[in-house]
């Protein structure tokens, strides 16, 4: 059974884009790179990177913003049904999930797939470093400057220049904060 919230226009959309980006999904970096760019170019919301591993996927195209500088290395995935919106200069280490959506669950009487899905954008400022296996959940905003550790699973907001780690990530320390 399909989703009844999606229409046939967005569902035609997204099995267009899938066809295209899978022909190009793994290809060898650069060249990868290059003809993932072209593919997401067309259907992304803003694309200003060359910097797309293979293996990276890509949901709801349309509702993700990519800035200029910004890394996405191999196996990342980003969900944009609520929007994701990503600045410049990010680095995002491989097999990071950036979620903005979710699954309801809380009606007995309503499978869970046919449940409203609880969407909340999620918004990376400029210059941060994401480390390998991070989860940045819905709803989120992560702050300029921030570093997010390998493995975090973040769940609220990072503030500026935060150094977060764990599960939940929570606030380690500030960047240029003089020790001792």
């Amino acid at each position: 059974m399909i989703n009844p919230e999606y229409s046939f226009f967005e569902l035609a959309k997204s099995g267009v884009f899938f066809c295209l980006y899978d022909c190009v999904k793994y290809f060898p970096f650069p060249l990868g790179g290059l003809l993932r760019f072209l593919v997401l170019k067309v259907f992304c919301r803003r694309i200003r990177t060359l910097w797309i591993k293979d293996g990276a996927t890509f949901w709801f195209p349309d509702k993700i913003s990519i800035g200029r500088n910004t890394s996405i290395n191999e196996y990342v995935v980003i969900n944009g049904a609520a929007g994701v919106e990503i600045g410049d200069d990010v680095l995002i280490g491989h097999r990071t999930s950036i979620v903005s959506d979710t699954h309801g669950f809380e009606g007995l009487d309503t499978k869970i797939y046919l449940q409203p899905k609880p969407k909340l954008p999620v918004k990376i400022g400029n210059n941060i470093f994401i480390g390998c296996n991070v989860t940045i959940l819905p709803g989120v905003r992560v702050a300029d400057g921030a570093v997010i550790g390998a493995g975090s699973v973040v769940t609220r907001d990072v503030p500026e220049n935060a150094v977060v780690a764990g599960n939940p990530a929570r606030v380690l320390r500030l960047r240029g904060a003089k020790k001792g």
